[in-house]
């Protein structure tokens, strides 16, 4: 069924704009896995930090946010990757194709969230469906009766070989999607479980880093939410088991439901007030998206598209633009209050702001941002 506020791609257009996403949220991925930074601060809060006299021995290292980073992107790339089709002669066992069509937000130009949803019904129903398609020697029997007999006319033997190939492709679908694990789509939810590791003991106390995933469905937007906190030993909200796994208290899982108009200044003095015995330094917030590209058309979305868009997709309407912000906080220092310890909470919000644009537009967006903080980063769109 259509809905009217997306847009239906098919065939050559959808594989074109998922190979768009898909190589824009590569770019993304690979920008945060290569950096090496060992700093704790970024450069342009230097001076901040000099002036309020931030602990910088309590802060996270910028690296391992980065990579954490980058990690969730990779998560959000093979989310996406599902709705496209995988044709490789190196590892044929790992070729799929499913979806015939593809419904995108005409708000967020990214995948509608019916699809998504689409996406973990297959995977629950996966067994079922599967047995309604033919084995892969029946399969095989149909090719070679179809290409060594003449029962078909030469000009359609390229249509059923295709038709079969199409078969086999989402039998094998069926059977790769369960062995891994999707994305939620319930915003009431954690997207994934929880990503937890301690990153450094002193004393009596422990960093510990956290990340997860949301979706906000109205949009179609994943955001990822990184938190770094110490713990005291003497009542840890973090659990070790003898396994080695982290358990984390339901009320604490509880505490990680934020919207998007949440700060994250307000998310790190949520966490701090909750959790006597958890000191979080810092909270990072990452929206992926929006996608703006010729299918971006709604004139009452949240997230209007940036002003060069439209010269760009005059000149080219396949030119898509990935949006990305990284909103943060820092909370290093503490204080005492009413005998308990707190963290001294400054209620401002830094950002970093990224547009991951086609090579060759790059430049021209990098001119239309000048005298900014935005980054832009470059992909290369073989598809154009």
């Amino acid at each position: 069924m259509r809905h009217a506020n997306c847009h239906l791609l098919k065939g050559e257009e959808k594989e074109g704009y998922l190979k768009r996403l898909d190589t824009a949220l590569e770019a993304v991925a690979q920008e945060f896995s290569s950096s090496l930074s060992e700093e704790r601060i970024p450069a342009h809060l230097k001076e901040v930090a000099q002036l309020q006299q931030w602990d910088e021995s309590r802060l996270p290292i910028l690296k391992g946010t980065n990579k954490t980073l980058s990690q969730l992107m990779q998560k959000v790339q093979k989310e996406y990757r599902w709705f496209g089709q995988r044709l490789s002669s190196e590892e044929p066992l790992e070729n799929y194709a499913y979806f015939e069509q593809l419904e995108v937000s005409a708000d967020s130009g990214l995948p509608w969230v019916f699809s998504l949803l689409e996406l973990q019904r297959l995977r629950q129903n996966a067994s079922g469906l599967q047995q309604k398609l033919p084995e892969y020697t029946q399969l095989a029997k149909e090719l070679r009766e179809l290409l060594a007999k003449d029962y078909v006319p030469l000009n359609e033997v390229d249509g059923k070989a295709r038709e079969l190939q199409q078969q086999a492709l989402k039998r094998n679908f069926l059977t790769l999607l369960p062995r891994v694990e999707l994305l939620g789509w319930d915003a009431a939810k954690q997207c994934t479980a929880p990503l937890v590791q301690k990153t450094l003991s002193l004393g009596g106390e422990e960093l510990w880093h956290l990340a997860f995933m949301q979706y906000h469905s109205a949009e179609g937007l994943f955001e990822a939410y990184l938190i770094d906190a110490w713990q005291e030993r003497r009542k840890p909200v973090f659990q070790e088991k003898n396994d080695g796994c982290i358990e984390l208290p339901k009320e604490f899982l509880d505490s990680l439901k934020f919207g998007r108009d949440n700060a994250s200044w307000y998310i790190l003095r949520n966490i701090d007030e909750k959790f006597s015995h958890l000191h979080p330094v810092k909270v990072s917030r990452f929206l992926v998206g929006p996608f703006e590209n010729c299918y971006s058309t709604s004139a009452y979305s949240e997230m209007p598209r940036l002003p060069i868009t439209a010269e760009l997709l005059k000149e080219d309407p396949a030119c898509a633009l990935l949006r990305l912000s990284h909103q943060y906080t820092y909370a290093p220092n503490h204080e005492e209050v009413d005998g308990k310890l707190r963290q001294v909470i400054y209620r401002e919000d830094w950002s970093d702001e990224y547009i991951i644009a086609p090579a060759k537009f790059a430049p021209r967006v990098a001119d239309s941002v000048l005298g900014t903080r935005v980054k832009v980063l470059e992909y290369n769109d073989n598809n154009q």
